[in-house]
């Protein structure tokens, strides 16, 4: 036949105990809570998704495809959210989460906002605002670790409590 056949051999060891360090600050505790989010996502599928677990957890969300509209919307109900999550790359808008960042800051600086996304690729060349993140989440997430780090922001008396490191700031392992 056509092409070619590689094989690869790879050598095989055992890990010693103490090599082995694995930090998974998130449990697979689903936590709900009560507050309001404003959730920007240009991906229909994933908006519907995650608009879905955040309302089985039991908060209120306003949600966004565009951009222009999102910002619209923090211009006008600033007072109307507790919490951010914004996708980088909205659309055309390949630093739209940085315009959603820009804008709520100006507004209302104390509001956490959280990146989830993707493409974090794109993030590293910005690094001048990935700092300026409150928190930084690779997709795919899942339930409970959205679960835990939305309470991390928006804790109340009617929540269960998960402990986590909270110095943790990017955790990619969407299995949570």
């Amino acid at each position: 036949g056509y092409g070619s056949t590689f094989t690869i051999y790879l050598p095989t060891s055992t890990p010693h105990e103490e090599d082995v360090l694995i930090t998974d600050p998130f449990s697979t505790e689903i936590i709900r809570g009560s507050g309001r989010i404003l959730y920007i996502e240009d991906d229909l599928d994933v908006q519907a998704y995650t608009v879905e677990m955040l309302r089985e957890l039991g908060y209120e969300v306003q949600y966004y495809a565009d951009v222009k509209l999102a910002i619209n919307y923090i211009k006008e109900h600033h007072d109307d959210f507790d919490l951010v999550i914004t996708d980088f790359i909205l659309g055309d808008h390949l630093q739209g989460g940085i315009e959603i960042l820009n804008n709520v800051r100006s507004i209302h600086p104390h509001c956490p906002v959280v990146l989830l996304t993707a493409y974090f690729k794109h993030l590293e060349k910005q690094t001048e605002h990935s700092h300026q993140f409150s928190y930084i989440v690779q997709k795919p997430i899942g339930f409970a670790k959205l679960s835990q780090i939305v309470n991390s922001y928006l804790k109340s008396e009617n929540n269960n409590m998960v402990n986590f490191d909270n110095n943790m700031q990017k955790l990619f392992d969407p299995n949570y």
